[in-house]
């Protein structure tokens, strides 16, 4: 029988984590970790993400085997030690199982099921709890619902160029966050060069599209009630274009904190006369931008137990 997670438990853990985030940040850059370089010469001109920064100032890392595959994930969410997510794969490169370490110590354990091209389901083991996620994919295969045995259930909806429309939330019946996104200038999203990886799993709503967004509005609910956290202009939104169009850095403006946030994001293997160098942000002095930690338990994307999209 699998064994309920208590969610006010993990709903602690959670705001615990955030608040110490508040007291200490990371200062890790890329320069200073170890890049895997792709050593299969097929892989040639094949951007690959090796640094994404989130709208919450956490800064992931991307390693990647001989294949090209994705082989391990680095998170901080603010403790300045980062989380650590280990993948491996099938004999068809089909993710199969991942291994994710918090503060040194086994978190979880997940195995991915398959149909075709489609990832249909993951199984969590969290400490011996256990629970499943079950995709549900529309005529297009666009994920359009993540249901988890856990309570978690999140609803999309795309736009007609497949970019990721709108999101809703619902714990146990009750909805907890919607986002919705809007799209103008055509570009890559950066996930996209993250090889094996289908979608960031270890959130409960993973954001999934095409093309980056150029705005944002990010609702709460407290008891059907809803609260607006981020609502970004579109008109004071700059992004910056790199190679094979992919974003390399964008800034928001946030009417409801009056502040601008920003999200950067650094590539290798981009080009034959690159090949393997890092492809990063450059922004101007105009555009430079203020980086801003927030610590709301919902934040855009609910990780279970930790979350940031």
């Amino acid at each position: 029988m699998r064994k309920k997670i208590n969610f006010q438990t993990l709903t602690f853990l959670f705001i615990c984590l955030l608040l110490a985030g508040c007291q200490k940040s990371t200062d890790v850059s890329p320069e200073n970790l170890l890049l895997k370089k792709p050593t299969d010469g097929n892989l040639k001109n094949q951007c690959q993400l090796v640094y994404a920064e989130d709208i919450g100032n956490f800064p992931n890392w991307y390693f990647y085997n001989d294949k090209g595959l994705a082989e391990e994930w680095r998170i901080d969410f603010g403790t300045g030690i980062p989380d650590i997510i280990t993948m491996t794969y099938d004999s068809d490169n089909k993710l199969k199982n991942a291994e994710w370490h918090s503060n040194g110590n086994l978190f979880a354990t997940i195995d991915f099921d398959w149909d075709g091209k489609q990832l249909t389901e993951e199984h969590w083991n969290i400490g011996g709890g256990l629970f499943d996620v079950i995709n549900t994919y529309n005529s297009k295969g666009e994920i359009v619902k993540r249901e988890g045995t856990d309570g978690y259930v999140a609803n999309y909806t795309y736009t007609p160029q497949g970019n990721h429309a709108q999101d809703f939330v619902y714990f146990q019946g009750q909805l907890l966050q919607s986002d919705e996104f809007t799209y103008k200038q055509p570009n890559k999203y950066p996930n996209l060069a993250i090889t094996g990886i289908p979608y960031s799993f270890i959130f409960v709503n993973p954001y999934m599209s095409k093309w980056y967004h150029e705005s944002n509005r990010f609702t709460v609910y407290d008891a059907g009630n809803p609260i607006i956290l981020l609502d970004t202009d579109p008109a004071q939104t700059i992004m910056q274009i790199g190679a094979q169009n992919y974003l390399n850095s964008i800034t928001f403006f946030d009417n409801i904190n009056g502040s601008h946030v920003t999200r950067s994001f650094e590539y290798q293997n981009c080009g034959s006369d690159k090949n393997n160098a890092i492809s990063r942000a450059n922004p101007s002095s105009e555009n430079s931008i203020l980086k801003k930690k927030r610590t709301n338990v919902f934040q855009h994307s609910l990780k279970r137990t930790k979350s940031v999209k």
